[in-house]
């Protein structure tokens, strides 16, 4: 069973670009190392997941969890 990992990056700094990119080859190496990797893109009051074909889908600042939209099927994950 692969791990869960949230990997959150972005930022309100002229540094996001930066902050993305790092994330994204961060994430390369976590995958391969067999971890289940949640990229969290924060800017000002945006917090989302976005999956690997650039859906994004809003994270709950309230307990950390996302609801996949693009599951027909209601499902909540908790990034715990």
């Amino acid at each position: 069973m692969k791990k869960k990992v949230a990997l959150v990056a972005g930022g309100d700094s002229g540094e996001y670009e930066v902050s993305i990119s790092s994330a994204k080859a961060v994430k390369e190496q976590l995958v391969q190392s067999d971890y289940e990797v949640y990229l969290i893109v924060m800017q000002g009051m945006d917090w989302h997941y976005e999956d690997d074909d650039g859906f994004r889908t809003p994270v709950n600042r309230h307990d950390f969890s996302i609801r996949c939209m693009k599951n027909p099927l209601p499902s909540m994950w908790f990034l715990s």
